[in-house]
């Protein structure tokens, strides 16, 4: 042949053909044959071969490593021309896994005469295919008002998956998806960790899932309620202010275990106009919020009273401050005419020497009947409260 390597139907030239018998000097022999032979590769072991791990792609193919293969089989005047350099194997199934075999294994051949080599993997390699990481994004966090806790509500209405094979059924299940927070405080574009995300769909088993989302969320403060403050109904004055009691005061709303103190050195009061009327509406300002989770929180301006309902004040015309002041000193007036007769028999039973015990049986036995009044303490008599406010007696003119 021409040269050595593999070919088919590679003319051969004939040569050394003689002729015999007793003419054969009267003859030249020429061939005219025109023979041709194939020669195949020459099969060779590689020991050594494995398989390169992977991450899942979708497909059955793997790579080989050859780095530490040896080759038997090469014909001593082609070792230094013929090498193992990679080559490529065959999965059953395209699957992630681990130690999963690579029967089908076809090893590359490289150097000057390569190609006149066929090698055979000897043994078989094996190969773990990893998960592939599939990402979500869209994931959003929904803002709300604080309520002591870490947790935070996921929208997923828009969350799409990436990083998918073509061709693969995955889908995103997010039935039990959670988000949170490091901490529960009030803040604006807070990080949000996602959690609970679940993948469904035939492929699902070869991907792993990671939310590429990074949502927030706006934590507002709660709004607390102020309660326990009352209001001192007044004449009309041209303003707007009111005189309040805060000694009672406290806050309503708080979530359990937060640490919040109420701070009335500043309140003021206020109705919408100076105007005179009837369960006008008190606005309160200046009220303060301390303690470690105060920041957590605001107060509303609008106190509520024990019924539930809104605080309230009358502002009393000229005539209904007038009247008012002449309803309570005929009320002192009788008050004080009713006692008399108790403040007489105390001074007539002192004054005979009686002790304050005996004094007590005496009017309970005797001056409580007459006057149908109750007897007071020997030892004081309360002064006379002021009534409350005149409501609307028509029969004494009230507002009138």
């Amino acid at each position: 042949m021409a040269n050595k390597d593999v070919g088919v139907a590679k003319a051969v030239t004939v040569a050394g053909l003689a002729l015999t018998g007793a003419d054969a000097g009267n003859y030249t022999v020429t061939d005219a044959s025109n023979p041709t032979v194939t020669i195949t590769q020459r099969p060779l072991n590689a020991i050594g071969v494995t398989a390169v791990n992977r991450v899942y792609d979708g497909t059955t193919t793997v790579a080989l490593d050859t780095s530490a293969a040896t080759l038997t089989g090469v014909i001593s005047v082609d070792i230094n021309t013929v090498a193992a350099s990679g080559g490529s194997g065959t999965m059953a199934d395209k699957n992630a896994g681990t130690a999963k075999p690579v029967p089908t294994a076809t090893v590359t051949l490289a150097g000057a005469n390569a190609g006149n080599y066929l090698a055979t993997v000897v043994g078989t390699p094996t190969v773990n295919i990893a998960t592939r990481t599939i990402t979500t994004t869209g994931v959003t966090g929904v803002d709300r008002v604080y309520d002591g806790s870490t947790a935070v509500a996921l929208n997923t209405s828009a969350a799409v998956l990436g990083n998918a094979v073509a061709g693969d059924t995955v889908n995103l299940n997010a039935a039990a998806a959670t988000g949170t927070m490091s901490n529960k405080n009030v803040g604006t574009a807070k990080p949000v960790v996602v959690a609970g995300l679940a993948l469904g769909g035939a492929d699902a088993v070869n991907y792993s899932l990671v939310d590429a989302s990074a949502p927030t969320v706006n934590i507002s403060a709660l709004a607390l309620t102020p309660a326990g403050i009352t209001a001192t109904n007044r004449p009309v004055d041209g303003t707007t202010t009111v005189a309040i009691d805060t000694s009672g005061a406290t806050v309503l709303g708080v979530i359990q275990g937060d640490v919040v103190t109420l701070n009335t050195s500043g309140a003021v009061g206020s109705v919408a106009t100076p105007d005179p009327g009837n369960a006008k509406p008190v606005l309160v300002t200046g009220l303060a919020l301390g303690g470690t989770d105060a920041p957590n929180y605001s107060i509303l301006s609008t106190p509520v009273t024990p019924s539930g309902g809104g605080l309230t004040v009358r502002i009393l015309t000229v005539q209904q401050a007038a009247f008012e002041d002449i309803r309570y000193k005929q009320y002192l007036q009788g008050v004080s005419d009713a006692q008399e007769p108790f403040r007489r028999a105390m001074a007539e039973a002192l004054a005979a020497g009686f002790g304050k015990e005996n004094i007590r049986k005496q009017l309970t036995r005797g001056l409580v009947f007459e006057t149908g009044l109750a007897a007071p303490a020997v030892d004081r008599i309360e002064p006379a409260a002021r009534p409350a406010s005149c409501t609307g007696g028509s029969s004494l003119g009230c507002g009138k």
